[in-house]
């Protein structure tokens, strides 16, 4: 995912801004409507470069390869990932690091459990899901009489998962990659980002034609309503009283018309929408700022509690609340960025820690928790299972 190293780091933080500021919604096409879900037993996870499969059912975890008798090396399909994209039935897989190293992307049917290469190019770009097409833009260089890269470009692709037919859907290549923001009544509303070029807001056709302007600021209004709930949008800011260690932050929903303020929690740790498509309820982890002498003076320290509080954003009096097993700790943070969301399942990132004949060690899984049922769970990868060294932070 570079040219020269600062080309990829530029690139990534434009990513993250992708992320930050992304909406997505689906509605109906004239082709066939998905069947339910096949995939409401498995969360996925990228491990290290290798995609990790996480079953529900059985609380285990393994290497998400389709070859029992693989040893998971360099050949393995689904070790050296780079990104991958999680939708009900298929898993898209992004193997290589991008510039003069090539990317290749190929597909992983969930319910089969085979995977097959799609394409390959300099940069893949976000994969969406309307209906039964997953669209996609590919870079590819651009060369110059003597041979040397010109620039790159990007070409748009959809993929038919029911005929297993990849067509390149753009007449001319474009500057920078795609991003689907929602797709409705037939027509799909892009976002257009890269290193060279600012952020474009246009609308299409299902086929890529017949392009109209949508532009930054309609972009906007279509974010500010998917992120409001019944005229409330939610808002966070951060809490540091005096003399104290450390941040928390205050959650709340605020009426842009009303200025009315309904309070979710005066101190968190971390919160999130609960699901980013369908933004109905809030994920945080509690804090609270307790005294502790520090260096012969009183400090106020922040402290998180250990659980996980779910409050419905349309009725504030439904709240369920998880207390996390003992040795084990969890990153909300964020309100965006990757979740694990399969059926009424939602996965956080854990840290496990433990002593075994007088060592410290640690290891990384998934804590599970069930919006529906109540259910929680914590599936321990044991093949990530590392002794702490001394002053080594661990983080989830």
């Amino acid at each position: 995912m570079k040219k020269i190293i600062s080309a990829f780091l530029l690139f990534a933080i434009l990513t993250l801004m992708l992320g930050l500021t992304s909406c997505s919604g689906n509605t109906d096409h004239d082709r066939p409507k998905p069947s339910d879900f096949v995939n409401e037993r498995f969360i996925y996870r990228m491990d290290n470069g290798t995609l990790k499969r996480y079953d529900l059912v059985n609380k285990a975890v393994s290497v998400a390869c389709p070859d029992p008798l693989c040893e998971h090396g360099d050949d393995c399909p689904v070790t050296n990932i780079s990104g991958y994209t999680v939708t009900d039935k298929y898993v898209f897989l992004e193997r290589g690091f991008g510039g003069k190293r090539s990317m290749m992307l190929s597909v992983y049917d969930i319910e089969k459990n085979t995977i097959e290469p799609l394409v390959e190019g300099t940069q893949i770009g976000y994969v969406y899901m309307a209906e039964e097409y997953a669209f996609f833009s590919i870079g590819r260089f651009v060369y110059d009489d003597n041979g040397d890269v010109n620039k790159e470009v990007y070409d748009v692709y959809r993929y038919d998962t029911l005929n297993k037919k990849l067509e390149k859907i753009s007449d001319e290549p474009i500057a920078g990659q795609l991003k689907i923001v929602k797709y409705e009544n037939g027509k799909i509303y892009w976002q257009e980002v890269g290193v060279n070029i600012a952020f474009d807001y246009y609308i299409t056709d299902f086929d890529y034609k017949n392009r109209e302007e949508w532009g930054t600021l309609k972009y906007k209004e279509y974010c500010n309503i998917k992120n409001s709930v019944n005229g409330y949008s939610l808002e966070m800011d951060f809490v540091r009283p005096d003399n104290s260690l450390g941040s928390g932050r205050r959650v709340y929903f605020v009426n842009s018309e009303t200025n009315d303020v309904k309070v979710l929690a005066e101190c968190v740790y971390g919160a999130r929408w609960a699901d980013l498509d369908n933004r109905n309820a809030i994920i945080y982890q509690p804090a609270k700022f307790v005294p502790e002498e520090i260096n012969g003076a009183e400090k106020l320290v922040l402290k998180i509690e250990n659980k996980i509080v779910h409050v419905n954003a349309y009725d504030f009096s439904d709240v369920k609340e998880w207390s996390l097993p003992e040795g084990v700790s969890v990153d909300v943070n964020g309100m965006t960025g990757e979740q694990y969301n399969v059926g009424n399942y939602i996965g956080f990132g854990a840290t496990f820690r433990y002593r075994e004949n007088e060592k410290e060690y640690y290891s990384h899984g998934l804590f599970i928790i069930n919006t529906k049922s109540g259910e929680s769970f914590a599936i321990n990868d044991e093949s990530t299972r590392r002794e702490v060294k001394p002053s080594e932070e661990v983080v989830p």
